[in-house]
C-alpha cells in the first residue's frame, strides 16, 4: 500500500480552498472616475464593488448603502479621510452579495481638490470579524 507523503497532502488541501487569497482580495472596489461629481465643499464618488471570491460576502452597510473607508494621498501616502460613519437611527446589517455579484454603491465626503481611493469593509461570515479590502485605483479630484 502506498501512502501519499505529507507535502502531497498539505499542497491537495491548498489546491481545495478558495482561490482568492488573501481575503482582503475577495472584494474588489471599482470608482467610477467619470461620474465623480462636486457640489461646494463636499464630492461624491460613485463605485461599484464586485465579489470575486467563490462565496458569498457580507458588505458593511449603513441603511442599504455599502460603508466604505475613503483615504486620501498626502506627503507621507494614503490616510485615511472617512470611514463610513452611520446614524444611529439606521440598520447596520450587513449587505450579501453572492460570488461573481456586483453591488453599486457611492461615497459623500466633504473634499477639496486632490488623490483619493476606496476600501471596502465586508465580512466572509455574515456575523464574522470585519476585514478592510483592498484599496481601489485612485481617483483624481481637481
Amino acid at each position: 500500500m502506498r501512502s501519499i507523503p505529507t507535502v502531497g497532502l498539505l499542497f491537495l488541501a491548498t489546491a481545495c480552498s478558495d482561490p482568492i487569497a488573501p481575503p482582503e482580495a475577495a472584494l474588489v472596489v471599482t470608482p467610477d472616475q467619470a461620474a465623480v461629481s462636486r457640489d461646494g465643499q463636499s464630492m461624491t464618488i460613485p463605485f461599484t464593488l464586485t465579489n470575486r471570491s467563490a462565496a458569498p460576502v457580507f458588505v458593511s452597510a449603513c441603511g442599504d448603502q455599502a460603508r466604505v473607508v475613503v483615504e486620501h494621498t498626502t506627503g507621507s501616502g494614503w490616510e485615511t479621510y472617512a470611514s463610513g460613519f452611520c446614524l444611529a437611527v439606521l440598520p447596520t446589517t450587513p449587505l450579501p452579495l453572492a460570488a461573481g455579484n456586483t453591488l453599486a454603491g457611492a461615497v459623500s465626503v466633504p473634499g477639496t481638490a486632490g488623490s483619493y481611493r476606496i476600501r471596502p469593509r465586508f465580512s466572509v461570515d455574515a456575523n464574522g470579524p470585519e476585514i478592510l479590502g483592498m484599496p481601489s485605483a485612485s481617483v483624481d479630484i481637481r
